[in-house]
């Protein structure tokens, strides 16, 4: 094996091993994790971020099920979307680096599942954005008094904080 010369530069050690391995196409895939905020918009984005790629399937995970419903209807405009920009990158990609469109792949479906770490991060912005609260106490006594036959202390604290809300929005 014949010795190098001198130092290897390593954006052209990264793009020989991509090439040797047949990686171009995995590697502009992935791309999608780096402008998925920009392609989805900011209201998706704070409730659904990709999760992985299994082979030409994007997995997204979602904060909550309402979330996941609206976003089912969505899903083949988001593809296309992500599939478009997707083919802007091979375009910029293919004049700066000369890596041409080779095996050029495109994201055949976009399943969604739900994500338990995205609802805590929903519920955090939500509490944040809200004002404090002035509740007219007596009004609340009396929406407390009415939940009084309810046995189950969790329901009624939920529906506490929904009438919290509900009072808040007026």
């Amino acid at each position: 094996m014949a010795k190098a010369e001198g130092p290897i530069k390593l954006d052209n050690l990264i793009s020989n091993l991509v090439v040797s391995k047949s990686w171009q196409s995995r590697m502009r895939l992935h791309q999608v994790f780096t402008f998925w905020d920009d392609v989805v918009g900011v209201d998706i984005a704070r409730r659904a971020q990709p999760q992985v790629i299994r082979g030409t399937v994007l997995w997204v995970g979602v904060c909550d099920s309402i979330w996941m419903q609206q976003l089912q209807y969505e899903r083949q405009y988001l593809l296309e979307a992500i599939n478009l920009r997707l083919g802007e990158a091979d375009s910029e990609r293919d004049v700066l680096s000369g890596f041409g469109q080779q095996g050029s792949l495109r994201l055949t479906e976009l399943r969604l599942a739900l994500d338990p770490s995205l609802v805590n991060k929903q519920h955090q912005n939500r509490s944040a954005s809200l004002q404090p609260l002035v509740v007219d106490q007596e009004k609340l006594t009396e929406f407390t008094r009415m939940l009084s036959s309810i046995a189950d202390q969790e329901l009624k604290q939920s529906m506490i904080r929904v009438w919290l809300i509900m009072h808040q929005k007026r």
